[in-house]
């Protein structure tokens, strides 16, 4: 009987695992979980994906300009922090300008590739807490641009 009970646990806890890794992602991001996964994985010496979870990711400033040197083109700085409990790909970064009635004139999505030349910055992701200053450079779409907007995906 007792090699039965030692069977059945043994395939419970295989198959709580293999749960486990098919919900790594929601596993991750849980602040229960979260933690004794990463610690477990740091032990075993593995790597876990990152996890993204862009509304975890804050706006802190921003700042739109004339490019400095080149023409019909807008310099836009960013500072953003990560306030997860984990690690996290950088963000698409979505940027809207609009007119004073707030009518959308032009709208960018950038893939991190597009913000970040690092290699290695962007397979540690945005470490918990910190904070990235990005700098982006889109066509100006003339005069009639006012406002501007901010999303992350």
């Amino acid at each position: 009987r007792w090699l039965w009970v030692l069977a059945g646990t043994l395939v419970l806890a295989l198959l709580r695992g293999q749960l486990a890794w098919a919900e790594r992602d929601a596993v991750s991001r849980n602040a229960a979980t979260g933690g004794w996964l990463r610690s477990t994985c740091a032990m075993l010496h593995c790597r876990l994906p990152l996890v993204s979870a862009p509304t975890r990711v804050r706006l802190l400033a921003s700042n739109v300009q004339a490019h400095p040197s080149v023409s019909n083109a807008l310099m836009i700085s960013a500072s953003i922090r990560n306030d997860a409990a984990f690690a996290q790909p950088y963000p698409v970064v979505t940027v809207t300008l609009s007119d004073a009635h707030g009518q959308r004139l032009a709208m960018r999505r950038l893939q991190p590739q597009e913000y970040l030349d690092d290699r290695a910055i962007l397979r540690r992701g945005l470490a918990p807490g910190t904070a990235a200053v990005l700098l982006l450079e889109v066509t100006d779409p003339g005069d009639q641009a006012v406002a501007f907007e901010f999303g992350f995906e």
